[in-house]
């Protein structure tokens, strides 16, 4: 413990004794502190126009006045904070002493505070040199408080947190010169020591509940006593209760003739004991009737004279001391319970100090299941065991009736001294009735919404507070009226609450799915096929009555037409833009509508863009998000200076039909957006089958082309049979999910890719450097002939590689639900870079779709690269052959950025509630990895 204590000595004391405190110019008994109206520290602290510091006013008092400081803060708050040290050193008289208060009986429980803060650097927060001050009812924040060379001063009802920043106590009592100091009835919390009297002088601390809540710094002992003669420690609850700490109580050097009795200690420390009274501490000492407990980490409960005692009966059969001392654990359910607590009515009543109340003001009161073992009924520790009586519950035959329809209404009582004899219960109509039965009855003759409020009474004459058991709706004798509140829960599946306006002998409720299944209870329904469908509520009564209510709802899950692809924005051409041709600035956003432009209808729900950018002028990244919601923290393209990057997105449409994006970085861009198809709600538009990633072609192996091993011609088209290759069907398949991989190109250029037997598009996919291997998804439609054509857009050959990922069809397949994309995954965030070539590796497993997801569409985006290589995302567990044989994303050398859309199937692996899918690192070195998600496709499941 670093204690700082008041550097005041004899001369300090003998200057306050000798020169009178300033006179008040007030002759009023109270001098009011307002901060919060119009104040003036230079008047008289009229309440009218009270002093704006307490400085101000405590410098004024004269013996027998109140400084009285206003708790309300602004609006009205029942807590207002004044900062600033206070030092108060006028004094009273015996007679007639200067109250310093808040007007609260205590700080706790939600009564008005005043709370002290200053500096910390400028402890103590406040302190007294005077004699005959009583200062009570503030809480102090991070303070401490000292009182030194000081008489007659009581502290009470103070809410008290020591400074952290030091170790200190929260209160110190120094100074040879202190005399008639009371702590009493405080809560005080030290991070590692709460009080502390020492430097000659003596106290009475009591009725304090004192709490050690840290272990960091030095391991102090919760309460100190040193050089502390004659100071009486009675009725206080010290709690040290870390494996890492002090003890509960010391008697340093210094502290002989001290009291200590009716405490209850508990200090669960592993180097220190509870309680230690050393050498020159123990002639005069009394250490009695108190509960001390050392806790499962500490077998050692005293340290009395050079010597440990684990038991209160070693202690007192080898020094006398402690005879009637208790070891109880605190922490047990059966401490603070009446009739179970060996702290209930075993103090010792004639102990000095031993105060009226409790710490919360309660009086002493006697518990009649516990026999009075020293004839009185004082409770060890500061907090007595109130008379428990009291109301549990209120038990209703129903919460709704009609009017003049009769309530059941029976009172559940707690009351374990005396069982309850009598009950009060206030019906809310401005009715009440009284009864030694809990049971009643009530008939309500207009609507209304009616509290109950109850009291109960035991045998002893004890009444317990009156609480609000539970309300009662009263509702016109009318027709029953049904309603329904439907709301989507993912793709195929929607949760029903029914809103019943009479629940008044109701036998049951079902619900009409309308999808042609047999009603079933409200709550959750899967349907076989999306689309909108009405619900029917059907409500049933004990007489036989029938009554329906309907409501619609429509399944979130969305499917697939195909498209072009059709080109919607290009900023260097004015298309999109309504004509106008600039780039996009830094911070920017471009609001692209989609619905009902280049063949999307109105009421489309996504639209898989392929999102470009070209000539930016420093790096950066693109966002694209539906419009109307706040720009999410995620990333679509991500560029460097002078780069054209294109990147594949599925983003959510806004209401309005417009998807927005937003540039970020140093500069201006331009972009351009292809849509390649679309999503609406309607059954009759195609379904996603998702596929383990499957290599469908590489020209270096001659995979997709029949074994010619060749690179593609500059200007040349590939055609790629995809139909009935790697698990596609040979009919049926409208278009695919392709990731082309472009390597080895020996010119600059791009690669498009479109339906054979089509018009070649002026649209691109990816696009490329010389010498560059970059990847992109696409979502080709397939042509008549089950061909997708791959166009190399550059005057020199490359290689392509194509690994399929899924396909859309007609007839059945995954519906799709987009999302307002979300990052899932941020590896610089958690500091835990993706390992290298590690299959499955720990901290690369993500957790991002509802169960009944087959497949989720994410954004991957690798970044601060170490070496050249590539990243593969794929369901959880990968199987370790798919990281030879496909990838989703690949880059060159160190400090690379790059992205890239993944359509990812995600199985339930054994053991698992969630879908995982997986990221692998292919290259030497570790790699940064940030998942977006955009979406998820579900298949229909068991209704």
């Amino acid at each position: 413990m670093r204690l700082r204590v008041l550097g005041v000595g004899v001369a300090g004391s003998l200057a306050i004794a000798m020169f009178p405190a300033v006179a008040s110019a007030a002759t009023q008994d109270t001098l009011f502190v307002d901060h919060g109206v119009a104040c003036s520290d230079t008047g008289t602290g009229t309440e009218a126009q009270p002093f704006c510091t307490i400085q101000a006013a405590v410098d004024q008092a004269t013996p027998g006045q109140t400084v009285l400081v206003d708790p309300f803060g602004a609006h009205g708050q029942a807590r207002d904070t004044y900062t600033g040290n206070l030092t108060i050193t006028a004094s009273g008289t015996t007679d007639a002493p200067i109250t310093v208060t808040t007007g609260a009986a205590t700080t706790t429980g939600g009564t008005p505070q005043v709370v002290l803060d200053s500096s910390p650097s400028a402890l103590p927060g406040v302190r007294i040199l005077a004699h005959d001050v009583v200062f009570t009812g503030f809480s102090l924040d991070d303070e401490q408080l000292d009182v030194g060379n000081s008489q007659r001063v009581t502290l009470s009802r103070l809410d008290v947190t020591a400074p952290t920043q030091f170790d200190d106590p929260g209160v110190v009592v120094t100074g040879s010169l202190s005399s008639d100091v009371t702590v009493t009835g405080n809560r005080i919390t030290g991070l590692n020591a709460t009080v502390a009297v020492t430097g000659g002088t003596a106290a009475t601390v009591t009725d304090n509940l004192l709490t050690t809540d840290m272990t960091t710094g030095t391991q102090d002992d919760s309460v100190l006593l040193q050089q502390a003669t004659g100071t009486v420690f009675t009725n206080n609850t010290v709690f040290n209760d870390f494996s890492s700490c002090g003890g509960a109580l010391r008697l340093q050097s210094g502290a002989t003739g001290t009291t200590v009795e009716n405490n209850v200690f508990s200090s669960n420390c592993s180097t220190n004991t509870a309680v230690t009274v050393v050498d020159d501490s123990v002639s005069g000492t009394t250490l009695d009737y108190n509960v001390v407990h050392a806790g499962v980490n500490n077998p050692v409960t005293y340290f009395w004279s050079g010597t440990t005692y684990a038991t209160p009966a070693e202690l007192t059969a080898a020094t006398g001391q402690g005879e009637h001392d208790t070891d109880a654990d605190p922490r047990l359910s059966g401490f603070g319970v009446p009739g179970d607590d060996v702290t209930v009515d075993s103090a010792n009543p004639d102990a000095p100090g031993t105060p009226d109340t409790d710490v919360n003001g309660t009086a002493r009161v006697d518990d009649p299941v516990v026999p009075n073992t020293l004839g009185g009924f004082v409770d060890r520790g500061a907090i007595e065991t109130k008379d428990p009586v009291a109301v549990q519950r209120v038990d209703l035959s129903t919460t709704q009736a009609p009017v003049d329809g009769t309530v059941t209404m029976t009172v559940v009582p707690n009351s374990p001294w005396s069982a309850a004899t009598g009950y009060t219960i206030d019906f809310g109509d401005g009715t009440s009735a009284q009864s030694t039965s809990p049971t009643f009855t009530h008939a309500y003759a207009a609507p209304g919404t009616y509290p109950l409020k109850v009291t109960t009474t035991d045998g002893l004459g004890n009444t317990s507070p009156q609480v609000q058991g539970a309300s009662v709706l009263i509702h016109p004798q009318a027709p029953t009226v049904v309603r329904a509140l439907a709301s989507p829960g993912d793709a195929l599946t929607v949760n029903v609450i029914p809103d019943v306006t009479d629940t008044w002998d109701v036998t049951g409720i079902t619900c009409d799915w309308g999808d042609g299944s047999a009603p079933t209870s409200c709550a959750q329904h899967d349907y076989a096929e999306i689309g909108t469908y009405t619900i029917t509520v059907i409500v049933r009564d004990a007489g036989g009555n029938t009554t329906t209510g309907t409501t619609t709802v429509t399944t979130l899950g969305t499917r697939y037409l195909p498209l072009g692809p059709k080109r919607l924005l290009d900023t260097r051409a004015g298309t999109g833009t309504n004509g106008r041709i600039a780039k996009v600035p830094s911070g920017g956003t471009l609001k692209l509508k989609v619905a009902g432009v280049a063949g999307i209808p109105v009421g489309v729900q996504a639209v898989a863009l392929n999102v470009t950018v070209t000539d930016p002028t420093s790096a950066g990244n693109v966002s694209a998000y539906p419009d109307g919601v706040a720009k999410p923290a995620t990333s679509t393209v991500n560029f460097s200076k002078g780069q054209t990057v294109p990147n594949l997105t599925v983003v959510p449409v806004g209401a309005d039909g417009v998807v927005d994006l937003t540039v970020a970085g140093g500069g201006s861009v331009d972009l351009l957006a292809d849509a390649t198809g679309y999503f609406v709600h309607s059954a009759a538009a195609d379904g996603f089958t998702a596929k383990t990633s499957t290599r469908l072609l590489d020209t270096r192996a001659g995979t997709g082309t029949g074994g010619r091993v060749a690179p593609v011609a500059a200007h040349g088209t590939l055609p790629l049979t995809v139909a009935g290759a790697g698990g596609i069907p040979m009919t049926g398949v409208t278009a695919v999910a392709l990731n082309v991989t472009v390597t080895s190109p020996k010119q600059v250029g791009f690669v498009t890719a479109y339906p054979d037997g089509t018009a070649r598009p002026g649209t691109s996919n990816v696009n490329y450097v010389t010498g560059q291997t970059v990847a992109n998804l696409v979502i080709v439609p397939v042509g008549a002939d089950g061909k997708v054509d791959l166009f190399n857009g550059s005057t020199g050959t490359l290689d392509l590689v194509a690994d399929v990922t899924g396909y859309f069809h007609g007839q059945g397949g995954d519906d799709y639900v987009p999302v307002t994309p979300t990052r899932a995954l941020d590896t610089r965030t958690i500091h835990e870079p993706v390992p290298p070539r590690v299959i499955n590796g720990s901290g690369t497993d993500i957790r991002i779709a509802p169960p009944q997801a087959d497949a989720v569409v994410v954004n991957l985006t690798v970044t601060d690269t170490k070496q050249t290589g590539y990243a593969l995302v794929g369901q959880s567990p990968l199987p370790p052959d798919l990281v030879l044989r496909a990838s989703t994303l690949n880059w060159a050398g160190a400090g690379a950025t790059i992205a890239n859309l993944a359509i990812a199937s995600t199985p339930l692996s054994a053991g698992e509630e969630l879908p995982t899918v997986s990221i692998y690192n292919g290259s030497s070195g570790t790699i940064d990895a940030i998942v977006d998600v955009l979406g998820y496709y579900q298949g229909p499941t068991t209704g």
